[in-house]
């Protein structure tokens, strides 16, 4: 039984700094990697094709890589929402925690070496999928607590309808025969 390759995105605005995270992951064996420069880019491919892990740039500029990364977790039109998420950020290590609290699965300082990349890449690989995923949803540490599930409107006053089925014509109102 062959064991199918473990699918890894780099996501960096720096074309210097994605082929040098790219390299020394897409020569181990069992990945294969993707690049990305843009995190629309890989949101529209993890819409169709599952994904093992991100490996990020929280510094590039754009969108906060804190917004980035909840947006992800909470997207539920996802082809998978099972991946791990490394972040690598030159802020100071109290930062770390706020980028886990976020979503975050890993954060490591930069300057990184490639080594210690490859290395805390196929340690999460290997490790699976971590706690904090339950029945195929993540519920990460801030959302534990917080999850609400938000009820729907009933526009309907009076009688109740099945589903989300609101009457536009027809029911009470004078001079309207409704089909009962």
């Amino acid at each position: 039984m062959t064991e199918t390759a473990k699918l890894v995105a780099i996501l960096a605005a720096n074309p210097a700094l994605t082929s040098i995270l790219a390299k020394p992951l897409a020569r181990e064996p069992g990945l294969r990697v993707c690049e990305f420069a843009t995190g629309q880019a890989l949101v529209t491919f993890m819409r169709i094709a599952p994904l093992d892990l991100i490996v990020m740039d929280a510094d590039s500029d754009g969108a906060s890589a804190l917004d980035f990364v909840r947006s992800l977790r909470i997207n539920r039109r996802l082809a998978s929402a099972q991946f791990d998420i490394i972040a690598l950020t030159r802020a100071v290590i109290g930062f770390h925690q706020t980028l886990l609290d976020a979503g975050v699965d890993d954060v490591l300082g930069k300057p990184v070496s490639t080594t210690d990349l490859v290395g805390r890449v196929t340690v999460r690989l290997a490790q699976g999928r971590p706690h904090a995923y339950r029945d195929g949803v993540y519920g990460g540490p801030e959302r534990r607590t917080s999850r609400r599930t938000r009820q729907p409107m009933n526009h309907c006053r009076g009688e109740a309808r099945p589903g989300n089925v609101v009457p536009l014509f027809g029911g009470n109102r004078p001079g309207i025969a409704s089909k009962t």
